[in-house]
């Protein structure tokens, strides 16, 4: 159909729903077009509010798989874990609840964040630092395990739910910044430089990447470990100062294409077709390079078709750097442009939030199609009713798909 506005979309966790039913039917009424609902996601902390206004408080230590399990996982090292004392079917039963107050669904599907504990299954799928430490909380996508379980997570919810449009997050490896649980890395003062060191890559599927494409990976990491140990830790200096300089900047730059070509095979066999089904993939990205974090670094060229079907950026970024990202996503033709907003300030409208999200208080609407709104369902049900999810001005006009009920 024909949108000129901006299509709505509610980011929520299954909880939110199947505890409270109403609140579906709440949204829709408010303006909310569309959920999307996380159906695998990485270990959480968050609440859930009554309708008396007490909160139950839903603590998952470890990544959880939010549907029943299926016999593709038999027999795999690498499989997805169920929630911890919470229902195994949260995810369908919150499909089913959005459906029935009007709205349309999409499954936000976090893929290589997963944390887990020393010596799981997981632990042999995941990053690995230039000194060797590997992640307890970050996959690495140039394991096919790692590709094969994540396209799992989509087909798991295509074939119980027939939801066929997704929200994907963390498409690369996620780097050293990501938060974890109580982080107290922040009291080493690295500097973003050394941080940026520490994000790189140098698992065993890696090295095979990078032999595959020419590239010495155990010379690149001995060149980052010296500039690591001459860099400076406060000051902003950064690591492999003066003669060695033009090195590391070399050697970044050919392992930030290295990642890229990973991705963009993850992202290629994402998007294959199940069954003759088409998937729908929003990817989480920035247009900004040698970045890490879960909005993968993308160019013109994953615009093209065979890829994601829309890039959503982060609009709370510092900087106005987000509204940058959609602005290109938009000048590179994407089918269709995406941003996600953060509800943080109590009592604001969508508005005032957008006018926060960016410098001049006068972001550049016209380059979405869709917002989506991140965290509705933590909003108090009060605050709600004050975010005034009213048509915006200025959104572009296109053809937007909307979700077609499945044979069930």
């Amino acid at each position: 159909m024909q949108s000129p506005t901006l299509r709505m979309i509610g980011q929520a966790y299954p909880w939110d729903l199947v505890d409270h039913p109403g609140r579906a039917a709440q949204w829709r009424e408010g303006g909310v077009d569309e959920l999307a609902i996380a159906s695998s996601y990485h270990a959480v902390r968050a609440l859930s509010w009554r309708p008396d206004g007490s909160v139950a408080v839903i603590q998952q230590q470890r990544s959880a798989h939010y549907l029943p399990g299926s016999d593709r996982w038999v027999g795999r090292a690498l499989r997805p874990r169920p929630p911890v004392g919470l229902p195994h079917n949260l995810f369908p039963r919150s499909v089913d609840t959005a459906r029935e107050a009007g709205l349309g669904v999409r499954a936000w599907v976090v893929l290589t964040h997963a944390d887990h504990e020393a010596g799981s299954p997981e632990a042999a799928f995941s990053t690995v630092d230039l000194f060797g430490n590997r992640s307890r909380f970050a996959l690495c996508p140039s394991n096919a395990e790692v590709r094969e379980y994540a396209r799992g997570l989509l087909v798991d919810v295509l074939n119980q739910t027939g939801v066929d449009r997704f929200l994907i997050e963390s498409l690369q490896p996620l780097g050293f910044r990501h938060l974890v649980a109580h982080d107290k890395s922040p009291f080493s003062a690295l500097d973003d430089s050394a941080i940026d060191l520490l994000s790189v890559c140098f698992c065993t599927a890696c090295e095979q990447d990078a032999r595959q494409r020419g590239i010495d990976l155990a010379a690149a990491g001995a060149v980052l470990r010296a500039a690591f140990a001459r860099g400076r830790a406060r000051g902003g200096g950064r690591p492999g100062a003066a003669a060695t300089a033009d090195e590391v900047a070399a050697v970044l730059v050919q392992l930030d294409e290295l990642r890229r070509s990973a991705s963009t095979r993850f992202l290629s066999e994402l998007a294959e077709p199940e069954g003759g089904q088409p998937l729908d993939l929003t990817l989480a990205a920035t247009a900004h390079q040698q970045t890490f974090g879960p909005f993968a670094s993308v160019t013109s060229a994953d615009a093209q078709p065979g890829g994601a079907s829309g890039f959503c950026a982060e609009l709370s970024a510092p900087g106005g750097a987000g509204w940058a990202d959609a602005q290109t996503f938009a000048e590179w033709g994407a089918a269709r442009v995406a941003g996600t907003l953060n509800l943080t300030r109590s009592g604001a409208t969508v508005r005032e939030a957008l006018a926060d999200s960016h410098p001049t208080g006068t972001p550049p609407i016209g380059a979405l199609d869709e917002l989506f709104l991140y965290h509705l369902g933590a909003q108090r049900p009060a605050d709600f009713d004050t975010l005034g999810l009213a048509e915006l001005p200025g959104a572009r006009t296109r053809s937007i798909p909307t979700e077609t009920e499945p044979d069930r």
